[in-house]
């Protein structure tokens, strides 16, 4: 607070009133003029959080009339009130045109109801790609994103899928259409083991991003606004000549839409 006049330092300090920021749970400072006064919490400012619609965290406080300058002059009563950023949970859904499955054979399924991991019979791998819209999720004004976590429901296994090793997930650029070539597409950062036998059917399972879709924000114009993800497994093939699949929900408006993968971000916004 600035005062356009020397205070009374302990008269002012007295005057401080607050039921957000009680006077026993901050401090007082002052310049050497006594013509400002900072004022500062002894705890963390909370942050309201939620969705979008969550309302920002109020603080009020005010000085009463008692506050007075070094010559005696009573201050006018005065209240101000500010907030904090609110900490925000959202999701970005899935581009279903932009998801789907890539087969080693060059093969291209975008826009299905599921999505594919593993090797068909005859010993043809096939990895599933996954892209979110960031522009869905993260309104302009956004602060840098806290934490960003990639979910997807995995609903059934055929085959033997263990006998491919673990799979994995990888953090790609693939740009804004599904093509052969993203198969092998080369990954910007492997983000480590994400399924194995041992998660049950009909379960959701999540892997932490945050680096990865940081990195995508810091690249927006060149990446089109979206964050893209493949799942493969450690082996093309095990040569058996049958299904080892693990099957995935992926983006459909009509089926299974509570199942669709999706990113969850967490980040500060006014």
């Amino acid at each position: 607070l600035s005062f356009s006049t020397p205070m009374d330092q302990a008269a002012t300090e007295s005057a401080y009133e607050s039921l957000d920021l009680p006077a026993s749970d901050v401090s007082f400072f002052w310049n050497n003029e006594g013509t400002v006064l900072e004022i500062e919490s002894s705890n963390f400012l909370e942050y309201a959080k939620g969705n979008l619609t969550v309302a920002a965290k109020q603080y009020t406080f005010s000085l009463s009339a008692s506050a007075q300058d070094t010559s005696g002059n009573s201050l006018a009563p005065f209240s101000s009130s500010f907030s904090t950023l609110r900490a925000i949970s959202n999701e970005c859904f899935g581009i279903a045109d932009l998801e789907g499955q890539v087969f080693a054979n060059g093969t291209v399924e975008p826009n299905g109801s599921v999505i594919e991991v593993g090797d068909y019979a005859h010993n043809v791998g096939v990895r599933g790609l996954f892209s979110f819209d960031l522009s869905t999720c993260l309104p302009p004004d956004a602060q840098p994103v806290s934490e960003a976590v990639f979910n997807a429901y995995k609903f059934s296994a055929e085959g033997n899928p263990d006998d491919l090793g673990f799979m994995t997930l990888e953090h790609l650029n693939y740009g804004d259409s599904l093509s052969a070539d993203d198969y092998t597409t080369p990954a910007l950062e492997n983000l480590g083991i994400f399924d194995s036998t041992s998660v049950p059917d009909r379960t959701w399972i999540s892997s932490v991003v945050t680096p990865s879709v940081q990195d995508d924000i810091a690249n927006l114009a060149t990446r089109g606004n979206r964050s893209q993800f493949r799942l493969s497994f450690a082996s093309e093939t095990d040569n058996n000549n049958d299904f080892d699949i693990v099957n995935f929900y992926a983006t459909d408006p009509v089926m299974r839409s509570d199942f669709a993968p999706f990113l969850q971000v967490y980040y500060l916004t006014p």
